[in-house]
């Protein structure tokens, strides 16, 4: 992957916040997902356990991407960081 990992993070947060965006979609679904299995008898296992991976799914996808956008903001703070060590006169860098 060779895209800057601050702007793809904020691309995805974006995407993922906003008005109708991928937060809204993925919670959706699993609460689609869940009031299907509830409108199902117990003996109806089949279904329950395919339920049950679809709402385990979307779960990874908002990991995934939850993991996308956290990664930018590491990587923004430690970019910040060295902005900061930068700019400090050489005879205190010498001590870092």
């Amino acid at each position: 992957m060779n895209e800057d990992p601050i702007h793809r993070g904020a691309r995805w947060q974006a995407f993922y916040e906003e008005d109708g965006g991928l937060r809204e979609v993925l919670a959706t679904l699993r609460r689609a997902y869940f009031d299907r299995a509830a409108d199902l008898m117990p003996s109806d296992t089949a279904a329950l356990l395919k339920l049950g991976m679809a709402a385990k799914i979307v779960d990874q996808i908002e990991a995934h991407v939850t993991h996308i956008v956290n990664a930018g903001k590491l990587e923004q703070a430690a970019q910040d960081h060295a902005d900061r060590i930068a700019r400090l006169p050489e005879a205190r860098r010498r001590f870092l």
